[in-house]
C-alpha cells in the first residue's frame, strides 16, 4: 500500500523525473548508470530487443531519451537494427516475428558503445541515432545533454 502524506498548503508536488530508457545487456554498465543517473532521471532498463519493445509499448510516449548499447548479446537485433525498428525504418524482412508491433519513437536515441571506432557517425545518424557516446560514459556530460533536451510532449 502506498503511503500518502499531506503537503504544505499551497505547495507544489515535486516535478516528475524525466524517463530515460537504457538498453544495456551488461549488468556492470547498468549499475554504473544507476549510480550516476537515478534520482536525477527515472531510469528504465531493457536488456535486449524483446524487453526494449515491451518498455516502449508501455512507456514510449513518456520517454525523454534512449541510451542504446550497440552490442546486445543474446538479442534478436543489435542496437542499430533496434534503433531502425524504433524509428520505423527497419525492413520488414529483418523484423523478428516475436517482437510484434512497436510504436515509432521520436525521442533522441544516443548510441553507447565501447567500440566507437567501428562505426561512422553518419551510419549511426542514418539509422536514427542522435549521437554516439563512447564507453566509459562521461555521465556529467551526458546529464548536460539530457537536461538540455526539451521535455517530451504529453498527450492527454
Amino acid at each position: 500500500m502506498k503511503k500518502v502524506t499531506a503537503g504544505t498548503p499551497g505547495s507544489q508536488p515535486p516535478p516528475a523525473l524525466r524517463r530515460v530508457l537504457y538498453v544495456e545487456d551488461e549488468d556492470e554498465n547498468w549499475e554504473l548508470a544507476q549510480l550516476w543517473l537515478e534520482g536525477r532521471y527515472e531510469l528504465l532498463r531493457a536488456r535486449d530487443a524483446q524487453s526494449t519493445c515491451e518498455v516502449v509499448r508501455s512507456a514510449g510516449s513518456t520517454l525523454h531519451a534512449i541510451l542504446m548499447d550497440i552490442q546486445l548479446s543474446g538479442s534478436a537485433l543489435d542496437g542499430i537494427q533496434l534503433t531502425r525498428l524504433l524509428r520505423g525504418t527497419l525492413p520488414p524482412e529483418q523484423l523478428p516475428a516475436n517482437l510484434g508491433v512497436v510504436p515509432v519513437v521520436q525521442v533522441p536515441i544516443f548510441f553507447v558503445t565501447a567500440y566507437g571506432g567501428r562505426y561512422q557517425e553518419g551510419e549511426l545518424r542514418e539509422a536514427g541515432g542522435t549521437r554516439l557516446l563512447p564507453k566509459p560514459v562521461d555521465f556529467n556530460s551526458l546529464c548536460e545533454v539530457l537536461d538540455a533536451l526539451p521535455a517530451p510532449a504529453q498527450c492527454d
